[in-house]
């Protein structure tokens, strides 16, 4: 009878440490790495890279891109975290928005790319895929190949002097931009306001797919350790420097009704060369309005006679000297020629009064 009582305790204890085995596997396995993580990280592939209009013969081996989006460093134009404010327009009172004209990228020249006006009137079509390249090695950040090779530029720059202008959001797929801008229609939704005042609204914060610079690439948001964008050191540094390396503060304070959306001084837009950005910044105007009013009228300075004469011209060739010293012998030629008969005009004029 005791050996049979001893058996059942083995059993009992035998059991018990098994479950306990069991309970702590579980408990250690969803501690050190089992869990979901608490931010959403989610692995995004880029469609075919292929630029409309554009030479990617070079670029068909690495058409994809992958990267992990980290939503916990998203802020701003392009993320909403937190229920937004009840604006001042109540329900009924919001202008709703008109309906976008598609971009015509079929035949889009490479250097018009980066000018093109993407915004709640001019939409790109879903199946615009630019080149893409990472910003700085390892963030996880893209942008179109020249806007992100100019970022490289600028971020060297600021670097130099101290700086970091860490870049938190590129592009964008169309896909995602859709989630953001429909999670915030949600929200204003529930406010109260119509299906069409929560987009409206919604638009003034997060664009929708397709209307987001961010979806070409062209557009870069920055980040400091500032809760306000405009108090940090890179702020300042960028509305002096940024412009040197082609980028632009896409919207700025004052410019709400030509953008249609709210400031945003961590948005920064390439739009091709340090001219177009230098002249966009001194005319004051929104982009929308320097595209519309003064870019067709306006000449680039690198294209002026002055910056193409053959004397700033370092790879002149041989042949291109032998032509500007015959060119130069020819002139001399006629020259002499235009002088000689000026003499003789005035010879004749002098020998015409003697004779009177």
């Amino acid at each position: 009878m005791m050996n049979k009582n001893i058996l059942i305790k083995i059993l009992i204890a035998a059991v018990v440490v098994v479950l306990v085995g069991v309970i702590a596997f579980f408990v250690v396995n969803k501690v050190v790495g089992g869990e979901e993580p608490t931010t959403l990280s989610s692995e995004l592939v880029a469609p075919s890279v292929t630029v409309p209009g554009g030479d990617n013969a070079a670029n068909e081996a690495d058409s994809t891109q992958a990267w992990n989006e980290t939503e916990t460093l998203v802020q701003g134009i392009e993320m909403q975290s937190t229920t937004p404010e009840r604006p001042d327009e109540q329900p009924g009172e919001v202008e709703t928005l008109a309906d976008p004209e598609m971009i015509d990228t079929a035949d889009l020249a490479v250097k018009d790319r980066v000018l093109l006006v993407i915004n709640l009137q001019n939409k790109l079509s879903a199946e615009y895929v630019p080149h893409l390249e990472e910003t700085v090695n390892d963030s996880g950040v893209f942008l179109e190949a020249q806007a992100a090779e100019a970022f490289m530029e600028m971020y060297k720059a600021a670097l130099g002097q101290g700086l970091t202008l860490t870049p938190y959001s590129g592009y964008v797929s169309f896909d995602r931009q859709q989630s953001r801008y429909n999670t915030l229609v949600e929200e204003y939704t529930d406010m109260g306001y119509s299906e069409k005042e929560a987009q409206a609204l919604a638009a003034r914060k997060i664009l929708p797919a397709g209307c987001s610079e961010h979806n070409a690439g062209l557009a870069v948001d920055l980040g400091s350790n500032r809760a306000d964008f405009t108090d940090s050191a890179e702020y300042k540094w960028l509305v002096k420097n940024a412009a040197k390396y082609g980028f632009i503060e896409r919207y700025t304070a004052g410019n709400e009704d030509e953008t249609g959306v709210e400031a945003a001084p961590w948005h920064w837009r390439y739009v091709g060369s340090a001219a177009m950005a230098e002249a966009i910044n001194d005319s004051g105007l929104s982009f929308e309005e320097w595209m519309e009013d003064e870019y067709p009228y306006w000449e680039e300075p690198e294209a002026t006679e002055e910056s193409t004469s053959l004397a700033d011209d370092e790879t002149v060739t041989d042949e291109d000297e032998e032509n500007i010293e015959s060119d130069d012998e020819t002139t001399s030629a006629e020259d002499a020629t235009e002088e000689l008969e000026t003499e003789e005009e005035i010879e004749g004029v002098i020998i015409d009064l003697d004779e009177q």
